[in-house]
């Protein structure tokens, strides 16, 4: 009875600190923005997603570059001929080349990597024994939304100077540019995101330590079809809870062990269309931010409606679920079981 008595204390008291909101999250007609989005000061970045082409890491330690495949663009490794073979690349049989996509598990895993055979291949370079760097070894062709067709190669990844090299062109040749960029001068943003089409950089993420999750687009290869949901940032853990019977607004049983790091844990699937957007109603998911610069604290998210390509609006309800230990013992109470001992 004691213990009942302190958990309803306990649930009432972080009733009244951490009320349940109901959130809107515009992502803009036929999903035309990205929106980078933290629990406490909600859309923190707005941004359409057409205004770049590739992202590359800004870690020291990573390799991975993405393409925007949700804007549309197409990736082939070509399979004809290596850096050797730039002045004559043929893309008369493009058509047969197996396409490639950005992981939808880990950020490391960009769609210029997803070629890799393992260390020391890393997809699109081989790992140096000597220098440490990555250099560059095959060529990439890339369709544009515009549908034009550019060649590509990233020449090498400096690791000890954390500088990149790369170089694109048309087919024939023209219009080559030849890019170096230090990725260190970028190093409050996870990628630094960049324009082939416009020949310039883009600062198109928000700055890491503002933003938990991303609401996007992108290619689920495992349906396979462009879908509409979300990402969880590099150092976000998510726990999917998905039970017959589950009451989303009374359930906060989350178990810290059961969180993962694979960014599309929220995903996509908590909707489905049947003659109209049908939302799961026996899901909730809980999320900690485990960086080093957050302050721990669980929310609970359960999504209510969606406006599909309309409006490109989600509906949901976040919760906090774990506070700092001081605001609990400011309620004058003994919690059991502590919600915040698990937390690491």
């Amino acid at each position: 009875m004691r213990k009942n008595l302190l958990i309803i204390m306990t649930l009432f008291a972080f009733g009244i600190m951490n009320a349940q909101t109901n959130v809107t999250v515009n992502t803009g007609a036929s999903y035309a923005d990205e929106v980078y989005y933290d629990f406490v000061n909600g859309s923190v970045k707005t941004v359409a997603r057409d205004t770049w082409d590739i992202a590359f890491t800004t870690e020291v330690y990573d390799v991975s570059v993405l393409v925007n495949i949700g804007n549309g663009l197409e990736l082939y490794t070509y399979p004809d001929g290596d850096q050797a073979d730039w002045e004559t690349v043929d893309i008369t049989n493009i058509d047969s080349w197996p396409q490639m996509y950005n992981s939808i598990e880990y950020w490391e895993g960009g769609a210029f990597v997803q070629n890799s055979l393992g260390h020391p291949d890393y997809g699109w370079g081989t790992y140096d024994d000597v220098t440490h760097d990555i250099r560059g070894d095959s060529i990439f062709i890339i369709k544009l939304a515009t549908g034009e067709y550019k060649k590509l190669i990233i020449e090498e990844k400096v690791a000890t100077m954390n500088t990149w090299e790369f170089r694109y062109a048309d087919i024939d040749g023209s219009n080559e540019m030849l890019i170096n960029f230090n990725a260190n001068d970028y190093s409050d943003l996870n990628f630094i995101h960049y324009s082939i089409e416009n020949d310039q950089f883009v600062e198109q993420e928000a700055p890491a330590a503002d933003w938990r999750l991303l609401f996007t687009r992108y290619y689920d290869y495992t349906i396979p079809y462009m879908v509409s949901g979300v990402f969880s940032k590099f150092g976000v853990y998510v726990q999917e809870v998905r039970e017959s019977g589950l009451d989303q607004a009374s359930y906060y049983d989350y178990d810290v062990g059961q969180m993962s790091e694979i960014i599309n844990t929220i995903g996509s699937d908590w909707k489905m269309y049947n003659s109209g957007w049908q939302i799961a109603d026996t899901v909730v998911y809980f999320v900690q931010d485990q960086t080093t610069s957050s302050d721990g604290s669980i929310w609970k998210l359960y999504f209510t409606d969606f406006g599909g390509m309309g409006t490109g609006e989600y509906f949901f309800v976040q919760e906090q679920m774990a506070v700092d230990v001081n605001d609990v013992n400011s309620v004058h109470m003994t919690v059991y079981p502590n919600p915040v001992s698990d937390i690491t």
